[in-house]
């Protein structure tokens, strides 16, 4: 008995759940640096954001949800698609880096998270013994976002990953 008593005075409690606050990504660029990031102006964005907010809102707020302006500058992360883009990314990378026929540069990443509950929970145990989400990010020559993909538990494989990713052409 007493060494269970023991026991439980030395388990380790949770550490408190930090949440920094959300500053405004447009509140930190100037005007010409919005217009080249999201290729639209500051008012289009918040023209852009009050048209959709409604559609894209939480219905709570749980799990500290992330606001619908983020949401509107995150829907610019995209792959290039036309081939005068494409074109031109593969010429970025070939200055910058001397890579041809290069359209982006591909890595992954362990997110640590808090253990789910239920079932999958052996699923977000990662191959360094902790709980994660297994995010994989493509970015172009100028290190911008094009590609990211948030949903796999920490124990899938990235190659995995790679291949089930919607970029992989044929």
């Amino acid at each position: 008995m007493a060494a269970v008593l023991l026991f439980d005075t030395q388990r380790r409690r949770p550490l408190p759940r930090i949440f920094r606050e959300r500053t405004d990504v447009l509140d930190n660029l100037r005007d010409r640096e919005v217009v080249e990031r999201y290729r639209l102006s500051r008012e289009a964005i918040f023209d852009l954001h009050n048209l959709i907010k409604d559609d894209i809102s939480s219905s709570s707020n749980r799990s500290f949800p992330v606001p619908p302006l983020t949401k509107v500058l995150l829907e610019n992360i995209k792959f290039p698609t036309s081939s005068a883009d494409i074109s031109n990314v593969k010429r970025g990378f070939y200055k910058v880096a001397g890579l041809p026929n290069c359209v982006g540069a591909v890595d992954g990443t362990l997110i640590p998270i808090i253990a789910p509950a239920g079932l999958e929970e052996p699923a977000f145990v990662c191959r360094k013994g902790y709980h994660a989400l297994n995010v994989q990010a493509v970015v172009d020559h100028n290190m911008r976002f094009t590609d990211v993909v948030a949903r796999w538990p920490g124990s899938t494989h990235d190659a995995t990953i790679f291949h089930k990713n919607k970029l992989i052409f044929s």
